[in-house]
């Protein structure tokens, strides 16, 4: 990363964890992700395929996660730039589908593009 683009990282990895904080997905979604967004998750799941491209694709799937998870419990920390993971998520989730409890950590990173 150039020490010209550092400043906008810290920027906008500080605008994502407060929206991820407050529960602003979609908000987060409509502010600060291109149209071309690409979302990339460990695992096929529930909510669609592994691989969801668009930023229309990435709303229907964090759609589905709204209305299928109750967040029980959350901390997000973050951001870390440079680090190559600046954002870590750890839930308690109560999954409405299958009725189950579960937990989950992840970790998220972000590109800004010129």
């Amino acid at each position: 990363m150039s020490e010209a683009s550092a400043p906008a990282s810290k920027t906008i990895g500080d605008q994502l964890v407060a929206y991820c904080r407050d529960g602003k997905n979609l908000e987060c979604i409509n502010t600060l992700y291109a149209d071309d967004v690409v979302s990339i998750e460990a695992a096929e799941g529930g909510a669609g395929p592994r691989v969801t491209k668009g930023k229309e694709g990435v709303i229907g799937k964090n759609t589905w996660w709204q209305e299928n998870m109750e967040v029980r419990r959350a901390n997000v920390d973050g951001p870390f730039p440079p680090r190559r993971r600046p954002l870590r998520r750890h839930l308690r989730l109560r999954c409405e589908e299958q009725a189950n409890r579960r937990r989950d950590d992840d970790e998220g990173s972000w590109r800004i593009s010129p």
